[in-house]
């Protein structure tokens, strides 16, 4: 005689053990769904910021790079085709304290390119520690340029996002004095 109790072979799962484990696998599939999310979103933000530092390399070496003479003046090609120049160098003057630079087209209206430019504050000759400040230096009244800009190049990521991308660059002009058609202070 057999007892009451489950016969061999009949063996089968309670409700408080399928409930348990239905628990646990949903735990496992909300962490394992959240790190795919937080990957998907880590790697758009460095698609994002890689592409902003390509940018502004470009852009940097558009501001550096000559591209030609227009009136006895260097040039940096804005265009890649080369319709567009830029000044190599815009000297602040009395008749322009503050010249402005064109602007940069990135190509892309997701990223905005911006450009602030410093001029040299004190003769290096004279003055141990120069410094760069946002308008040309005045002696005796008169707006002189002593030959350096430092330009602060950012490209900036207008995607809305909730982690925007800003990156900067800082590179330093000099007026080129040792070219015959330029003068120099």
């Amino acid at each position: 005689m057999r007892g009451r109790g489950r016969a061999t072979g009949e063996a089968g799962e309670t409700l408080i053990e399928l409930l348990a484990t239905m628990v646990i696998l949903g735990i496992a599939v909300v962490a394992i769904l959240g790190g795919v999310f937080t990957t998907i979103t880590i790697s758009d933000y460095h698609r994002r910021e890689t592409t902003a530092v390509t940018m502004l390399r470009s852009f940097a070496e558009t501001m550096k790079a000559p591209g030609g003479k227009t009136n006895g003046n260097w040039n940096y090609v804005v265009q890649g085709d080369g319709s567009q120049y830029l000044p190599t160098y815009l000297p602040c003057s009395s008749s322009d304290p503050s010249p402005t630079y064109p602007t940069y087209s990135t190509g892309d209206s997701r990223y905005v390119a911006s450009m602030t430019v410093e001029y040299l504050q004190a003769n290096p000759a004279t003055t141990a520690t120069p410094s760069f400040g946002p308008t040309c230096p005045t002696v005796s009244g008169t707006p002189t340029d002593y030959g350096l800009q430092q330009l602060t190049l950012t490209i900036t990521d207008q995607n809305g996002t909730r982690r925007p991308v800003r990156e900067s660059m800082v590179i330093v002009k000099r007026n080129a004095c040792d070219d015959a058609e330029v003068t120099c202070p």
